[in-house]
Order: structure tokens, then C-alpha cells, then sequence
């Protein structure tokens, strides 16, 4: 098995990735506005680009150079992004601007994903999103839902 230069960064990459819940390399590179390939060899501790760098950083919410201190043996900084609670009452419009921000960050990387990549891969980025917009409104509404004061599940109309 070919020993790559910087398989501990690649090991911090794919643990963190996991952690925020991108749960393949493709999910990882849509939100990165990169190439599965580029994320794969990321993974496996193979050198990238820098434009491959801060799209990674960016989507792993990691800051600008993070990467490459790992390279140098280093760790990873976390960007200081307020994550907003799970949804289990009524969502607070803290928790909706949090929310809206990451859709907004997402959104902006669609060009860079369209000239780099493609119209194909643009809207795989378009789908993902919408397929992710769509569950966080199913969410805001189960959570929105009034109970029942008898059984304690959500009230349904008949």
C-alpha cells in the first residue's frame, strides 16, 4: 500500500467531515464546490491545490490555512461559527439566521462550482440544497407542530 506525505491531515479531513454530517466524499464536494476526486485524494493524505484548500477549509468550517498546518504536522483552526441548537421547541429566529447564513454560504459557492465544473454539477449543487432546504422546512414545521396535551405527540388534523 503507497504511503501518502500527509495521511494524518487526510485522516482530520475525513473524521471532520463526518462529524458535520456530510456522510460521503460527493456531499463533501458539492458543499466544497470541488470534485469527489479532489476530495477522495484530500482524504488519502495526497497533496491538493490551493483553490482546493479554501474550498475544503471553507465547507469544513475550518479557517484559511488550516490545511496546510496540518500538512506541517500541525491542527486544523475551527472557524467561530454559531451553530444553532437542535430544533426541539418552536425554532428562535437566532436559530433560523444561523441557518439561513449556511444556505447563504453554500448558495455563493454555486458559480464557482458552474465554471469549474459544469452546468451537471451545478445543479447536482442546486438539488443537494434544495433536497436539504426541504428537510430543515420539515423540521421548522414538526417542531412547530402544537402537542397534545393528553399523549404528548404531535396533534395531526383529521
Amino acid at each position: 500500500m503507497p504511503h501518502f506525505p500527509h495521511a494524518d491531515a487526510g485522516r482530520m479531513i475525513r473524521t471532520r467531515r463526518i462529524a458535520l454530517g456530510y456522510t460521503s466524499q460527493e456531499a463533501l464536494a458539492t458543499a466544497a464546490a470541488s470534485s469527489t476526486r479532489m476530495v477522495a485524494d484530500a482524504e488519502r493524505g495526497i497533496p491538493v491545490g490551493s483553490k482546493t484548500k479554501v474550498r475544503l477549509e471553507r465547507a469544513l468550517l475550518w479557517e484559511h490555512g488550516s490545511i496546510d498546518e496540518m500538512y506541517a504536522g500541525g491542527k486544523p483552526t475551527e472557524q467561530h461559527v454559531e451553530q444553532p441548537a437542535p430544533l426541539v421547541e418552536e425554532p428562535t429566529e437566532d436559530d433560523l439566521t444561523a441557518l439561513a447564513e449556511q444556505i447563504r454560504r453554500r448558495l455563493d459557492l454555486i458559480p464557482d462550482v458552474y465554471s469549474d465544473y459544469g452546468p451537471d454539477a451545478a445543479r447536482a449543487a442546486v438539488q443537494r440544497l434544495s433536497e436539504e432546504m426541504a428537510a430543515l422546512q420539515r423540521r421548522i414545521a414538526d417542531a412547530s407542530v402544537p402537542k397534545n396535551p393528553h399523549n404528548n405527540s404531535p396533534r395531526h388534523a383529521s
